[in-house]
């Protein structure tokens, strides 16, 4: 009796077959997990950026506003008398993050020279999916995110579907 060498048309199907049904089984979970991932990138990304006007308000010993748009956000100092409007940064949307929005208390945030919020109150912003029942909170399976800023100028990204004793929650 010869030994074989190799594999028969069938094993290799077999095998075929089987990366199929793992792949078919994987790819939504894996969807998923890329738009958690690009959902707090951004919500770490618009964090920073209101961290970023906080300081310069401070730095700077000014009223600093981050002003939100459609395509990004640009952080500015306002125009003083003979001068005209500084921009410190503009922000546009990537093409990878076509598919989330952000949706805020208000499209201008502003800090004076103490890091507070200029206008008081608290600011929070919503990254969501464009489709908004992919959200949790819908029913979904991708974990939104919101960004707060307290009057205080403290600034946090959490969960707004988790429940209050959680310290990931809102």
């Amino acid at each position: 009796m010869k030994s074989q060498k190799g594999v028969t048309i069938i094993e290799l199907m077999i095998s075929l077959v089987v990366m199929a049904l793992i792949l078919i089984i994987t790819i939504p979970s894996f969807t998923d997990y890329i738009r958690n991932n690009q959902l707090r990138s951004l919500a770490d990304e618009f964090q920073a950026s209101i961290q970023q006007a906080k300081n310069e308000a401070i730095k700077r010993n000014a009223r600093v506003n981050l002003l939100l748009a459609d395509t990004g956000w640009t952080i500015d100092i306002p125009a003083r008398a003979g001068e005209a409007e500084t921009r410190l940064l503009e922000r546009a949307a990537e093409s990878s993050q076509a598919r989330l929005a952000i949706s805020a208390s208000s499209n201008t945030i502003g800090f004076n020279s103490q890091g507070r919020l200029a206008d008081g109150g608290v600011y929070t912003a919503d990254i969501n999916s464009q489709n908004s029942a992919d959200c949790m909170a819908q029913g979904g399976k991708v974990r939104c995110l919101r960004v707060q800023v307290s009057t205080a100028g403290q600034i946090k990204i959490c969960d707004p579907n988790l429940a209050s004793t959680d310290p990931r929650s809102c």
